[in-house]
């Protein structure tokens, strides 16, 4: 599927004279363009309505139409490829070498408009304020990271001789929240490589969210990262806090969470100190259709279900004629559960970001306590 959103190039770059440099200014200036990078820029109308995980997409983008040949690292290359990330990073890492590491503010989105056309664009693209989604995302160059043993000026002596050769970039084109393909590829770091370096700094809840997707093999990842792959990126965990905090999060993932917000619930409810559900049940309701279910503690006899709300806001992408169809459905296959015998319980994002409130919510519906 082509993406509706349109990047837009100055002649500087395209060798055309429709888009030229200074046209493009003005246009900025006026608030009829937002500059993303430099020589790069889209309609404020495509930049304010997007979702911020699409946002964060299309920066990148930008940024690799800016300066061709950038290598998207860590957090950006996971990303890039698909991978689940909760929350959205709040820069764009990128390769650099020989010692060229650091951090930098892009120009500003709107240029030197005026406060005046600033609010007016607001007002127009984004009702109801979006002065925070003009805010530029930085971008921090990282060089790439060292193998336990050897220190960073002997690896910069052993690239440099030709000894060490960096792993390949590899090729992706990001996808957007609602499934559109962006028109521009992208490098990207390995996703192993990726993966070790970025989890080893995360929360468990973090790092769990993006573990179980990589395992899934989601987005665009070439496959599934499993132990093998993975043992080719772990000599990059170079101390033992970094090994220690990827081996938790590793041990607890399990790519039977098909969801971020599934994964967060486990985490949860494994730190509230309830028992662990068996993931992904099957049930045979009495009309003989077969169901899955997201968490199941038969204990009890309670199935746990998280509601992420995406079948019903985007029901025809997931086989529904629209929104009342797939809620008629969900109901059809609720009764059939509790008709099994079940209790059943719901929560969905507000809850899980408000862990007492979860708590609460296990509590009462009788989850049983570890």
């Amino acid at each position: 599927m082509q993406c509706m959103v349109t990047l837009i190039r100055s002649a500087s770059d395209t060798h055309s004279g429709i888009h030229t440099a200074g046209k493009l200014s003005r246009e900025v200036t006026q608030g009829k363009l937002l500059r993303l990078h430099r020589g790069v820029y889209i309609r404020p109308e495509d930049w304010l309505s997007a979702p911020r995980w699409d946002r964060y997409l299309i920066s990148c983008a930008a940024l690799s139409q800016s300066k061709p040949g950038t290598v998207f690292c860590q957090t950006s290359a996971l990303a890039i490829y698909g991978v689940s990330l909760n929350p959205t990073p709040s820069e764009i890492s990128v390769r650099s070498a020989h010692g060229r590491a650091g951090h930098r503010l892009p120009p500003p989105l709107t240029g030197n408009a005026s406060d005046a056309t600033i609010r007016q664009l607001v007002q127009s693209s984004a009702p109801g304020g979006g002065h925070h989604l003009l805010r530029q995302i930085p971008v921090r160059g990282l060089e790439p990271p060292l193998p336990r043993g050897i220190s960073r000026r002997d690896y910069r002596q052993a690239v440099a001789a030709g000894d060490v050769l960096p792993a390949e970039p590899q090729v992706a084109q990001p996808r957007l929240s609602d499934g559109t393909i962006l028109d521009q590829q992208l490098l990207v770091e390995p996703p192993e490589e990726a993966l070790v370096t970025s989890v080893a700094r995360m929360t468990l809840a973090s790092g769990v969210i993006t573990a179980d997707s990589a395992r899934r093999g989601d987005g665009l990842l070439p496959a599934a990262v499993g132990p093998e792959s993975l043992a080719r990126a772990e000599p990059l965990l170079r101390t033992g806090p970094m090994r220690s905090r990827f081996r938790a999060v590793w041990d607890f993932s399990d790519p039977r969470a098909e969801s971020a917000g599934e994964s967060y619930a486990r985490v949860l409810i494994h730190q509230l100190g309830f028992a662990a559900p068996t993931l992904q049940q099957s049930f045979t309701l009495a009309s003989g259709r077969q169901v899955r279910v997201d968490f199941w503690w038969e204990e009890v006899r309670l199935i746990g279900e998280f509601d992420g709300l995406m079948k019903y806001r985007q029901a025809e992408r997931f086989g529904y004629g629209g929104a009342a169809e797939a809620v008629i459905e969900e109901k059809r296959r609720e009764d059939g559960l509790r008709g099994l015998g079940c209790g059943l319980l719901r929560w969905d994002w507000e809850d899980l970001e408000r862990p007492q409130r979860f708590r609460r919510k296990l509590a009462a519906a009788g989850v049983p306590r570890r």
